[in-house]
């Protein structure tokens, strides 16, 4: 068996050279990718073919959601439990059941679209805000979610988004929606405004205001991107 040291994995067979990047193979491996190949049930004297052999992963993605699984459920079973017990007298009990689930869901999620780094952080970033509202709610709500977490949270996703995709040379119809998705929940704020739940509503404001500026602006400069990204959205 041959070894590619540009690839690192074992070429089975007799090849001159490999088959994946074309690079000069070692026909003497030594013990310690010999032994690190056999510790993964593979044969490093092992010559039937000559395709190159890939290292199996420990833990499957199958075999992480379970665990991820389990470990929501014992959380889920030992506080409801608990929370009975006691009668509820203990709120914080109703949280950390809440927080479960939605932990599990985010992990189900981002298992799913892992691939998407934007889709990712923007899911986190829901999942944050809804988790600090929920908290603030249940202890009694002072305020600080819609006052400064929520506001912060979104500018740092928005200011994310655009810094990220510049990065990666992602062009603006690639990303536009995901900055008009930010818009859209930041004008979700108005409604605690609306309702006095936010004693302290400049953040909010501020967040609002500048999310509407960047609308504005790509509706106004940017309008064929917008119609671009809509289209490859909804398939039109």
């Amino acid at each position: 068996m041959q070894y590619c040291p540009k690839c690192k994995m074992m070429i089975r067979g007799h090849k001159e050279c490999c088959p994946l990047c074309q690079g000069q193979l070692n026909s003497v491996v030594d013990d310690e990718i010999k032994n690190s190949f056999m510790e993964n049930g593979i044969d490093a004297d092992d010559t039937d073919t000559a395709f190159p052999v890939l290292k199996r992963k420990k833990v499957s993605s199958l075999t992480f959601i379970k665990m991820c699984t389990f470990l929501v459920a014992v959380i889920e079973i030992i506080f409801i439990t608990l929370s009975i017990y006691s009668r509820r007298q203990y709120s914080w009990m109703g949280i950390v059941c809440v927080g479960a689930l939605v932990f599990w869901l985010d992990i189900l999620v981002t298992m799913y679209i892992r691939n998407n780094v934007l889709k990712v952080v923007t899911l986190e970033a829901l999942v944050l805000i809804v988790v600090d509202f929920v908290i603030d709610y249940k202890t009694g709500f002072y305020g600080w979610s819609v006052m400064w977490m929520i506001p912060i949270s979104l500018l740092v996703l928005g200011l994310f988004t655009v810094l990220y995709s510049k990065m990666t040379r992602r062009r603006l119809e690639e990303y536009i929606i995901y900055l008009f998705f930010d818009a859209g929940m930041s004008l979700l704020q108005i409604i605690p405004m609306a309702n006095n739940m936010n004693p302290y509503p400049i953040p909010a404001l501020i967040t609002i205001i500048l999310f509407l500026i960047v609308v504005a602006a790509a509706i106004i400069f940017r309008f064929k991107d917008l119609k671009s990204a809509s289209a490859r959205l909804f398939n039109v």
